[in-house]
């Protein structure tokens, strides 16, 4: 049985983890950096509220959803043998339903958008600030609502190749 390590399949080779705790507050808050200081990926959720996070390596921008809450960047760091495709249907905002595909993780409760194409929505619709009404296929319907941009995001688009295509 094939193990997947989800942090190093979402960020790549990471530098670092910055487990930043989950709250009552819903923030953007680091979760993984290069060696030399970039930021990989952000997470955001509460200890009662589904998280999000959004990773940038290797040009390509990926983005997940955790079912439940708790510290999501602690989750990501964790060891999965278990994963299935799943099909999604997302509404952004007063935007047209869509349809996706998505790996999801049983034993931590988190599916991780398959194509960039799909990441790149969430990442407008969270820059936007845009209600998301998303359902994973034999899953409830989720609302995700994300919170403000703050530094810890800022710092992630600036360094994100594809968010902004003058970093390196």
């Amino acid at each position: 049985m094939k193990k997947f390590v989800v942090a190093t399949a979402v960020a790549g080779s990471m530098g670092s983890l910055a487990f930043a705790s989950a709250s009552d507050m819903d923030t953007w808050r680091v979760a993984s950096t290069s060696d030399e200081g970039t930021v990989l990926m952000v997470v955001s959720g509460t200890d009662t509220k589904a998280g999000t996070f959004f990773s940038c390596t290797n040009g390509t921008l990926k983005f997940g959803v955790g079912l439940e809450g708790g510290d999501l960047a602690e989750t990501l760091a964790t060891d999965t043998h278990r994963q299935s495709r799943r099909q999604a249907e997302t509404t952004i905002g007063d935007g047209e339903t869509f349809e996706s595909d998505w790996t999801y993780l049983p034993s931590m409760k988190v599916a991780i958008a398959r194509n960039e194409v799909t990441a790149k929505k969430f990442y407008n619709a969270a820059v936007r600030k845009d209600t998301v009404s998303w359902k994973l296929d034999r899953k409830s319907e989720i609302e995700l609502s994300f919170p403000e941009l703050n530094d810890a995001f800022k710092s992630f688009a600036n360094d994100c190749s594809v968010t902004n295509p003058d970093a390196q």
